[in-house]
């Protein structure tokens, strides 16, 4: 018996690289665990669309929202470890959500999946519905400060990255607002718009449109500097609070066990999406940032950065001990 399982690993390895150079050869079904028409679900069908040319197969999809990413998340972990079914993880699922650092945790982020590839960056956002009277970060902080608790905001849920902005533009300001959490930002956006909602931390790409139609008011963009795309939008350094900066990634994730070779496919591949002038361009109409081609080993790394500070950061704010 033991003699069989060498030979059938041996047979195993020598079938990945054979694997990997058919692969793929039917659909892949890109997992978003957010609602259509958020940031990671922009980011998913723009990227996706190149991605699927470069391996010449289709890329499905499937948005699983729910539970802060979690769901769309576990969805991965149970997915045959084919290279067929892949993960828009985000800084949410995989940074910074405060049950990643409690026990008992949902998953382990850096040991239940595989990186691939970072392939977005977003800043983002604050904004208020127009019944809102405030025209600037500080006229709005010092709404929130006459009457505490009485403005509300809308997030993505606990623990997204919408809602950790929030909470550390709140604890810097100095005030107290509501925590209104929807199953998906696309349905927080939705409440600023119906005017049942004050004010959303949101990424900027989903937010840009409704910010040029006046059917929200642009406050600060947690960003370094402006965006061309929204000039009248000064930075939140500029209102007064330089370290509130924050910003949302996306990447491409497998399931443990996924052949090396295969992996190593889907890298190459999104790296030639993500070397392409045009993604640039396209990424950038939307106010998104692409990174610089990066290996899965580089990703890994990013990831073990960004777990250290935003523990670091909601330990400061106090969402966990």
């Amino acid at each position: 018996m033991r003699m069989l399982a060498v030979v059938l690993g041996a047979y195993t390895l020598a079938l990945s690289p054979a694997c990997a150079q058919s692969y793929p050869t039917r659909p892949i079904r890109l997992i978003v665990p957010f609602t259509p028409g958020g940031g990671a679900d922009i980011v998913a069908r723009v990227f996706s669309a190149e991605l699927s040319k470069r391996l010449g197969q289709t890329i499905i999809v499937d948005n699983r929202a729910g539970a802060n990413g979690k769901i769309g998340a576990r969805a991965l972990i149970e997915a045959p470890n084919d290279g067929y079914t892949l993960l828009l993880g985000t800084i949410s699922t995989h940074a910074s959500d405060p049950d990643l650092y409690k026990s008992p945790r949902p998953y382990d982020p850096l040991k239940d999946f595989v990186p691939v590839t970072l392939i977005s960056d977003m800043p983002m956002v604050l904004v208020v519905n127009p019944q809102v009277p405030a025209k600037s970060l500080s006229e709005f902080v010092a709404l929130a400060k006459k009457d505490p608790g009485k403005l509300n905001f809308a997030s993505a849920g606990v623990g997204n990255i919408g809602h950790l902005t929030m909470e550390l533009f709140m604890h810097q300001a100095g005030i107290e607002m509501v925590n209104v959490p929807f199953k998906g930002a696309s349905n927080g956006a939705q409440a600023v718009l119906a005017h049942t909602v004050d004010a959303f931390f949101d990424v900027y790409p989903s937010e840009l449109p409704h910010i040029k139609s006046g059917g929200v008011r642009g406050l600060a963009l947690s960003a370094q500097q402006r965006n061309p795309l929204t000039p009248d939008v000064p930075t939140t350094a500029e209102g007064g609070y330089p370290n509130v900066l924050s910003s949302a990634w996306t990447g491409l994730f497998v399931p443990v066990g996924t052949p090396d070779a295969v992996v190593k496919r889907l890298s190459d591949a999104a790296n030639d999406v993500l070397a392409m002038p045009s993604i640039h361009t396209s990424y950038e109409e939307k106010g998104m940032t692409a990174p610089a081609p990066n290996s899965p080993e580089q990703f890994h790394e990013f990831l073990k950065q960004e777990l250290v500070k935003w523990s670091t950061i909601e330990k400061q704010i106090g969402l966990i001990n």
